[in-house]
């Protein structure tokens, strides 16, 4: 019920997230690397929020970028920060459960 209730509030819709995973988005989980290390999307990069901004040279800034976190805040905060540093194709995800379970409804 609740991932429910927070899939409802995510930027990014169960149907633009599957689109987005179809057409090859790269997973940007923003947690810390111990949130990390507990559980993650399959195949997702791991780079903390904090550490984003001076990790920018590693992301390519044409790739479609598919953000996500625990529950949604930390994305959104990354993906502001990401448009205003100039990435366009930035999408907000929401919790990283929630991309998890839209990469096995694709299958």
């Amino acid at each position: 019920m609740i991932s429910k209730l927070k899939s409802l509030f995510s930027k990014t819709n169960r149907i633009e997230i599957q689109g987005l995973l179809k057409s090859g988005a790269i997973i940007l989980d923003v947690r810390t690397k111990a949130e990390f290390s507990r559980g993650h999307a399959a195949g997702s990069v791991n780079i903390p929020l904090h550490e984003l901004e001076g990790s920018i040279g590693e992301l390519d800034r044409e790739a479609t970028l598919l953000l996500c976190c625990a529950t949604g805040i930390r994305s959104r905060q990354a993906l502001q920060m990401l448009n205003q540093l100039g990435f366009k194709n930035v999408h907000d995800g929401g919790g990283w459960q929630t991309i998890q379970q839209n990469m096995h409804e694709n299958n």
